[in-house]
């Protein structure tokens, strides 16, 4: 190619992607979809949003603003900065709307009058009228929303903005609309709020208005989801409401409302099942919260509504109305009524602060009467805030009764800033004045497998480097140092992005940068020409046109459909994949069973699809589970199955009983004597079973509660528990009362309810993590919360207001090295009451802690070594600092806080108090970088063979050490290094544990050890050659795998690689599921002949362990439906038969799948290819009625070609020797149909093996002759309890090897009187072997007549001589 080309083509690649007109660059990352929707605003106008980044270039000018200009046919525009980084970058979104039915371009301009690119526009007005495609429409239930699709013939997006004017739907229905593609939309809808009497229409109906003359509309009427009752019925639910009296001042008060509702009919509001009416609120702005069904059986249902309450809603009052519809008109059939809210305040800490400050250490007291623990803790260092929940007992170092000294240690670093604390005192603090923001030089976001990123950023800081979050979530510390210093360094640490909640869905990634001066600056990974986080998937924009640059959902199959929860959790599978797939990345499928937990899954590089692992805890709600599966940051819901065309793959929960209720304490007895208090607790659950509990009690006087715990033996699920809370009180007593505040009970499948007083959440946790609607486990006994607490008057009452005191305190080392293995030591001190009035407490014991800069703080709670005499008391801490701890100060500063004496007087002693005590109040601290640290590992299992590392200094050098336990010794070069993460393979299977050490520089890291437990050795196979002559075809058409099965080459199929696919359609028979094929083909003479074939389910038999038959059970009778869906790919029909034994009705359903194209399946956890024109038979049967626990079942099917002319050649044979199927060919001619069994089944939802036996018998005779041959199949069914699944499938081939030359074949034809070779054969042996017999027997008759004359005359000569 010429050089002037080549240039000519990169400057036009140039301007097409970045636009660059002047110096700056420009860069448009819109997705060109989401823009070339129908104008649907008022008068047709579009509305069009453009993201762009538009940088600065050596010799432009800062950059103030960024906006569009140029164009006679823009109504509006406005400019939406995201991020502007030192006037450098822009990053934002041009928002526009044009005029109808006009083009052109338009033009970027920076600050108001340099125009930087070009941009091209067509906005075309909504036609009209538009046609509605598909009819007959039907809701799919999905939370609290009901979910259909609408399709138009349309050749651009429609734009469903809710300001749209162009759409309306009638009242009370809100319903919203999104692209799914140009021509479908999702339409999701509700009823918000309804009022009775009422009455309800009975369709949806959504008005299209012509957007260039409203007085123009058409509507669409689509049946309303809503469930009516005839006039004739009634429906009375129980109901009952508990008012949550437990309150914590200024936070949550719950108001739940539970109510049975009958099973009986369908027929309730808002629903799809009778066990589903929610409550509406038509009176009050506020509404209820977390509808969840959390008990069921075969009569009823229960259901839980809880709303949440703060102190700003005193005051106010809600009303709430349980609807039903009868004959389409709102009936009420319950109300509630929650009157003046009045939720006290949370009283606030008030502190009165002193200071102590010496060097690099400023130390704040503050003192309260107030002190509620724990409580929510802000402190400012310049711009750098933090919020802790302070827990017990963290600053306390004085107590009397309510009076409280608390002290806050800030290690300082000699910065001048601002030192503020919880809003109630601020000081300035240091000499040398920073206020230069730190700077990124550069940032790489490294993917590394799954969601894992490896962030590496280059900063400069006069100060230092500090920290460094992303989407709140992620953060890198000066400990994260690689390479350079504080002040010019490199960093880099590993992201595990499974914390979606945090990423930005624009993909932009929000950074806080601090320096430890306290400066801070924002920005965003796009600032650094980083396209987006590796392996996610962004939302381009938040509109209802999103989805239209979604990948679609290709495959999507779950393992098991109906899953058994009655008993035991069941394990699952899900397999899916999407267009334009990214292997490398992470799947995640949250189940909504009432548990709702997320499961995580990856590609599967054997099946070509991802695969996600997941298990259902036993009695989930019965019926339809609802999902949401993430491609990430993708989001799929259940109810969009049918638009993919996987409508027959909705996952079903089958069980007579539900539970989705933790624990309650049905009955709390408090006991109090001269010597202990007590409470007898009572705790029930309904089904599940009971598996743990745990409590706190804490007097008015002491912030150390007295924790209690049990733990149910796992053999034992009880579904009622007897627990007693003892507290044996101190004979120096003090009046206080004690109280019951926390409780946390469990049940066997994990579900806990929870109460803490107090309980409290960091702010900006909320919007992610926290769930402020936790069942209270005093539900059943809210009307009398006055139990849960004990007032204790104590005789004689014992006064003494003096805590403890610290006396002696030391360390095992005098400094240490944060950078290196050995950061443990010991720190001892001694306690004593010198009044020697009361006797140390052995149940406060104490935290020692460690400060570092910037607020850090690493504790470790005290072991008691001596308590001898009663008044004095020795505790050690064993310290694990953590790497990196303290820098970049020069040392870590100590503090002890919680010992106290028998009457609750809590101390402590603050890093100045020690200073006075001793030198050890801090240790000097060094940072080495050239030794290796393995701070953790990726999930280890036995069969683990890719291992990942996560750590510090892994030199470019770096070796894994592998020690096996045995002795032997290995080492592995790393697949993926860096200074933080290594990835490696090499582990040898089946190992009991091994030892896993890096060495880099002759420098070792740490050990990380791993056990597991004894397994089984391997089984070897003894290898066994494969079907075919040539064996498996040779090796043009496939290649043994050494254990008997054949791997093909494509076109070649077939147990033996020796046939091709026939395409075909198939014949459905609506009577029975009985695949047929016609398909025409011609012999060597030119003759066309018609060849058919018959596949059918003929019985179920039961037999005895001999094998002989004990019943046979006949199918008579078939139901059918065509269940095929929207699926372009497959024909799917379903067959429903029962038989009835012992007075038990088995369920027999049979679907029949006919695949258009070769495709891949799951069952039994193994991969099966579909061939196109295939028929596959899913088959499940339900509980069957064995006569013997001994016996087993055998399905039989039948299968059979017939040829239309005799003149033909038949031939059979089969292969059991495959490792995973068995297989059977019926031949005529060329022509065969082949059948594959596989030998794996799911019984009671576990894969089972099982057989398959070839029928021949009296009872079931197979046939064969010229033109047409059969043979029944009898599939083995090991005795079941619930279910059984199998998966036979069928296809018709062309062989390479004719019929006639085949040995057993039987052929038809004018020169041979219809013998088959075999018979010609037997012939002619028998004819050689008849003249054979005639030949010796001449023979052997001369032979015989000789020998007797020979003897007779030897006789006479005897004689004659005699």
């Amino acid at each position: 190619m010429k050089t002037s080309l080549k240039v000519f083509l990169f400057l036009c690649s140039t301007f097409i992607l970045n636009y660059t007109v002047s110096g700056y660059t420009f860069v448009d990352q819109t997705e060109d979809i989401l823009n070339q929707a129908y104008g649907s605003l008022t008068n047709g106008y579009c509305f069009y949003i453009y993201n762009i980044v538009v940088t600065r270039e050596s010799g432009d000018l800062e950059i103030t603003s960024v906006n569009s200009v140029g164009s006679v046919n823009i109504s509006s525009s406005a400019g939406n900065p995201i991020s502007q980084t030192f006037a450098n970058q822009w990053i934002g979104s041009i928002s526009i709307i044009f005029i109808a039915n006009t083009q052109g371009s338009f033009q970027i301009a920076v600050n108001g009058g340099t125009v930087i690119a070009s941009i091209p526009f067509n906005c075309i007005s909504m036609p009209y009228p538009i046609q509605q495609l598909n009819t007959g429409l039907t809701f799919i239930k999905y939370q609290d929303s009901y979910h259909t699709t609408l399709k138009f013939n349309v050749t651009r997006p429609i734009s469903f903005d809710p300001n749209s004017p162009f759409f309306s739907v009638n009242s009370p229905y809100n319903c919203k609309f999104s692209a799914l593609s140009t021509q479908n939309y999702a339409m999701s809808c509700s009823i918000p709020a309804i009022i009775p009497v009422y009455p309800v229409p009975k369709n949806i109906v959504v008005t299209i208005k012509n957007v260039l003359d409203t007085s123009q509309f058409f509507d669409i009427l689509i049946p309303t989801f809503v469930k009516t009752i005839p006039t004739s019925e009634t429906y009375s639910p129980s109901s009952q409401v508990y008012q949550d009296n437990l309150a914590s001042p200024d936070c949550v008060k719950t108001f739940y409302l539970l109510w049975n509702g009958s099973l009986s009919g369908d027929s309730y509001y808002q629903t799809t099942t009778s066990t589903d009416v929610p409550i509406t609120n038509f009176i009050s702005s506020i509404s209820l919260q977390k509808y969840k069904k959390v008990l069921a059986n075969q009569n009823s249902i229960l259901s839980l509504y809880s709303k949440s309450y703060t102190s700003l809603d005193n005051g106010s009052s809600s009303k709430y109305k349980m609807i039903v519809t009868q004959n389409y008109t709102s009936l009420e059939i319950a109300s509630f009524d929650y009157l003046n809210i009045n939720i006290p305040f949370r009283i606030k800490p008030v502190f009165g602060v002193t200071s102590w400050q010496g060097d690099r250490v400023v130390d704040y007291v503050l003192n309260s009467d107030t002190l509620n623990i724990p409580f929510v803790s802000e402190i400012s260092i310049g711009s750098y805030t933090i919020q802790t929940k302070l827990n017990y007992p963290y600053g306390i170092f004085s107590t009397y009764r309510t009076i409280y000294q608390f002290d806050s240690v800030i290690v300082d670093l000699n910065y001048q800033m601002n030192l503020n604390f919880y809003g109630r005192a601020s000081t300035t603090s240091g000499s040398v004045l920073d206020t230069n923001p730190p700077i990124i030089n550069s940032l790489e976001l490294i993917g590394i497998g799954g969601l894992q990123t490896l962030v590496r950023i280059s900063v400069s800081s006069s100060s230092g480097f500090f920290k460094m979050v992303i989407n709140f979530d992620f953060q890198m510390t000066s400990a994260d140092l690689v390479s350079g210093s504080l002040q010019n360094g490199i960093f880099e640490k590993v992201w595990d992005n499974k914390n979606l909640e945090y990423i930005e869905k624009n993909g932009n990634g929000f950074i806080q940068l601090y320096d430890i001066a306290g400066n801070k600056v924002n920005s965003w990974v796009k600032s650094y020409n980083v396209s987006s986080i590796p392996n996610i998937i962004i939302q381009p924009q938040a509109s209802v046109l999103e989805r239209l640059s979604y990948p679609d959902i290709t495959y999507f199959f779950f393992y098991q459909r109906e899953m058994d929860l009655s008993t035991s959790a069941v394990s699952n599978t899900l397999y899916v994949n999407f267009t334009n797939v990214n292997k490398d990345t992470m799947v995640s499928l949250q189940i909504f069973d009432g548990i709702d937990k997320t499961f995580w899954g990856k590609w599967d590089n054997l099946l070509n699809l991802f695969s996600i692992d997941f298990t259902i805890q036993p009695r989930a709600i019965a019926g339809v589970i609802e999902w949401k599966l993430t491609y990430p940051l993708i989001e799929y819901y259940s109810y969009m199955l049918p638009y993919y065309g996987f409508n027959n793959q909705q996952l079903i929960a089958i069980t007579p009983v539900s539970d989705r209720m933790p624990p309650l304490i049905s009955k709390l007895v408090p006991t109090q004597t001269s010597s202990f208090i007590s409470w007898d607790v009572t705790i029930t659950d309904q089904y599940n079973g009971i598996k743990s509990g745990k409590f706190s009690v804490l007097g008015d006087y002491d912030l150390k509660p007295y924790n209690f715990s049990f733990v149910v033996d796992a053999s034992s699920s009880p579904m009622t528990y007897q627990y007693t809370i003892n507290i044996t009180l101190p004979t120096e007593c003090v009046n206080t009362v004690y109280t019951l505040n926390y409780v946390e009970l469990t049940d066997k499948l994990g579900l806990t309810s929870f109460y803490e007083y107090q309980n409290m959440e960091l702010p900006y946790k909320s919007q992610f993590l926290i769930d402020n609607n936790d069942i209270n486990p005093f539900l059943p006994i809210l009307a009398d919360y006055q139990n849960r607490s004990i007032a204790l008057t104590c005789t004689p009452f014992v006064d003494d207001p003096s805590p403890p005191e610290l006396k002696e305190f030391s360390t095992s080392v005098s400094t240490l090295d944060v950078g290196s293995n050995q950061r443990d030591f010991d720190i001892s001190f001694t306690v004593a009451d010198y009044n020697n009035v009361s006797s140390i407490s052995t149940r406060h014991l104490p935290f020692c802690y460690a400060h570092g800069p910037m607020l850090e703080t690493y504790k470790v709670e005290a072991e008691l070594v001596s308590n001898n005499p009663l008044y004095t008391a020795e505790f050690v801490c064993h310290m694990k600092i953590p790497y990196g701890f303290g820098i970049p100060s020069t040392g870590i500063y100590f503090s002890i806080h919680g010992y106290a004496d028998v009457n609750s007087n809590i101390a402590g002693f603050t890093y100045f108090q020690l200073t006075q005590l001793t030198s050890s109040s801090s240790m000097p601290i060094t940072f080495s970088r050239a030794i290796p640290v393995i701070r953790e590992t990726s999930p280890i299992k036995q069969n683990s063979h890719t291992i990942t590392l996560y750590g510090y200094q892994f030199g470019e050098d770096s070796q894994i050490k592998i020690e096996y336990v045995g002795g032997n010794s290995t080492s592995s070069t790393p697949t993926f290094l860096s200074t933080s993460v290594i990835i490696f393979d090499g582990i040898t299977a089946g190992q009991k544990g091994y030892n896993i050490s890096v060495v880099g520089s002759s420098v070792q890291s740490n050990v990380i050890q791993f056990t597991f437990p004894d397994t089984q050795p391997p089984v070897t196979r003894a290898p066994q050659s494969c079907p075919g002559i040539p064996e498996c075809g040779g090796p043009t058409q496939g290649t043994c795998d050494g254990f008997g099965t054949c791997r093909c080459i494509k076109p070649w199929v077939g147990f033996d690689c020796q046939s091709q696919v026939v395409v075909i359609d198939p014949i459905i028979d609506p009577n029975n599921p009985g695949g047929g094929i016609d398909y025409n083909t011609t012999l060597p003479d030119g003759e066309t002949i018609t060849i058919k074939g018959i596949i059918n389910v003929i019985s179920l038999r039961e037999l005895k362990p001999d094998g002989s038959l004990f019943i046979e059970l006949p199918f008579n009778k078939w139901y059918y439906t065509n269940i095929t869906g929207n699926s372009s790919d497959t024909l799917r029909f379903l067959y429903q038969s029962n038989i009835t034994q012992n007075s038990l009705t088995t369920l027999v359903s049979v679907t029949l799948e006919f695949f258009k194209v070769e495709k891949e399946i799951i069952f039994a956890n193994q991969p099966v290819q579909m061939l196109p024109s295939s028929l596959k038979y899913n088959i499940q049967l339900s509980e069957y009625s064995f006569n013997s626990k001994v016996n087993y079942l055998q399905v039989v099917m039948s299968s059979s070609i017939q040829a239309s002319v005799e003149d033909t050649c038949t031939f059979q044979e089969s292969n059991q020797n495959g490792e995973n199927s068995d297989y059977f060919k019926l031949q005529i001619n060329q022509n065969s149909l082949y059948g594959r069994f596989i030998k794996r089944g799911l019984v009671d939802n576990k894969i089972r093996s099982i057989s398959n036996s070839l029928l021949n018998s009296t009872e079931i005779q197979s046939s064969q002759t010229s033109n047409f041959v059969s043979q029944f199949v009898g599939i083995n069914i090991p005795n079941y309890s619930k279910s059984a699944i199998l998966d036979p499938d069928f296809s018709l081939l062309i062989d390479s090897r004719p019929a006639k030359e085949q040995q057993t074949s039987v052929c038809q034809s004018i020169d041979d009187s219809g013998l088959s070779k075999t018979q010609k054969i037997g012939i002619i042996i028998g004819c050689v072997i008849f003249g054979l017999i005639i030949i010796i027997s001449v023979t052997y008759y001369i032979y015989k007549k000789r020998q007797q004359t020979r003897w007779t005359n030897s006789i006479n000569n005897k004689i004659s001589k005699n």
